[in-house]
């Protein structure tokens, strides 16, 4: 278990310690199962470059992204259907108190976690903030149809806000996604949403997504509160 450290600032060739951070380039870089359960990345600055982990972490212990100080990820250029900050194949994973915004560039994403397999792949989001966002800004296990169980998402203190299509999403065989005291303000109104009852949803339930608990949250500005597509 190790604490790393990224920020926008760094100029390249550092070891990850705080005297000598990485680039997002070479956090990207990094071999599969580099950062394991326990690990903590802090990021630091005004990011314009997404985040992408692929096969990050394991089942033993969360992976850890977190701000020290402020951190925004506002990538400069997002591709169809790419995120902010996108998990592939990964263990468990947190991020926490990170504001990721995607410029309303179309069909992008906040924070994804995608092609999660296997139970142990649980996901967890606090304090975060994902703004203008094209499509959603949270999504767990996106289109995908693969297994997670238990407590797979965990989503506390976030705000989605301006979002074209969901706040928060869930897909794939999801058993028990818990969202508590998350705010949505303005989702589904912008990118051409407006009316379509499978858009504009503050937390949206998608395939076999069960037993789900929703406490606390506030919404403000939504086509839809809860969306249950299950």
């Amino acid at each position: 278990m190790a604490t790393y450290y990224c920020t926008a600032t760094a100029a390249g060739g550092g070891t990850g310690t705080s005297g000598s951070p990485w680039t997002v380039a070479e956090v990207n870089a990094k071999s599969a199962s580099f950062f394991v359960g326990g690990d903590i990345l802090k990021l630091t600055g005004d990011f314009t470059a997404r985040f992408t982990f692929t096969s990050q972490g394991d089942a033993s212990d969360f992976f850890t992204i977190e701000a020290e100080g402020r951190c925004t990820i506002t990538p400069a250029t997002l591709g169809s259907s790419e995120a902010c900050m996108a998990f592939t194949g990964c263990g468990k994973t947190r991020v926490r108190n990170i504001t990721v915004d995607a410029g309303m560039q179309t069909t992008t994403y906040g924070f994804a976690w995608i092609w999660i397999a296997t139970a142990a792949s649980n996901a967890e989001a606090i304090n975060c903030t994902a703004q203008n966002c094209g499509a959603t800004g949270f999504t767990y296990g996106f289109l995908s149809t693969s297994s997670a169980s238990g407590v797979p998402f965990l989503a506390v203190g976030n705000s989605a806000i301006v979002c074209g299509d969901n706040g928060f999403d869930t897909f794939g065989f999801v058993n028990g996604p818990v969202f508590i005291n998350n705010y949505g303000q303005d989702i589904g109104i912008n990118d051409g949403d407006v009316g379509n009852v499978f858009g504009g949803d503050f937390i949206s339930l998608h395939e076999s997504t069960s037993n789900a608990v929703i406490v606390g949250n506030t919404v403000n500005g939504c086509v839809n509160g809860i969306h249950n597509i299950s």
